[in-house]
């Protein structure tokens, strides 16, 4: 069991992760993490931590053990923002949006201009568009008209007869 094994099967699950075969990529990484265990006595190696609990979130298995796998991998390296956004789109796969985003943020802390953390950042706003579009969404009368349009949207909401059933 050497190196050189552990690194295949990273290189092995990282090839699979890319072509979108999450199960493939879970298990390779499963394989590599197995290995560095045998190997050694100190913890494996945290990015395989993580991008086995991705892939595993990926392939609609586990999302808890996803979820621990990324948190365990964070937890033990806090330096890595690639870290910080594996475990932030598992959180939003599992549908814990706040926890997502969090995790995006103390991403970004560590790398502010780290592109893929700013996008998954941005696909988690829940703000609505602006209602008038050419204007700014501080602007009076965004504020105003978004007020409006999110009470509308309350009521019907809660009001039985309108809502679709």
């Amino acid at each position: 069991m050497d190196t050189l094994s552990v690194e295949r099967y990273a290189r092995l699950g990282f090839a699979a992760y890319r072509e979108k075969n999450f199960k493939r990529a879970a298990e390779c990484f499963r394989q590599a993490l197995e290995l560095d265990r045998q190997r050694n006595q100190r913890q494996p190696d945290m990015r395989y931590l993580s991008f086995y609990g991705l892939s595993l979130a990926k392939a609609g298995l586990s999302s808890k053990i996803a979820i621990q796998a990324c948190t365990r991998a964070v937890s033990h390296k806090r330096t890595d923002p690639v870290l910080f956004l594996n475990l932030g789109r598992v959180y939003a796969m599992s549908g814990q949006e706040t926890s997502a985003m969090r995790a995006f943020q103390q991403g970004l802390a560590l790398a502010p201009d780290h592109l893929q953390l700013r996008r998954a950042l941005g696909s988690l706003d829940r703000r609505s568009r602006p209602v008038v579009p050419f204007l700014h969404r501080d602007h009076s009368v965004n504020r105003t008209l978004g007020r409006l349009r999110a009470g509308l949207r309350r009521r019907r909401a809660e009001d039985p007869v309108a809502a679709p059933g």
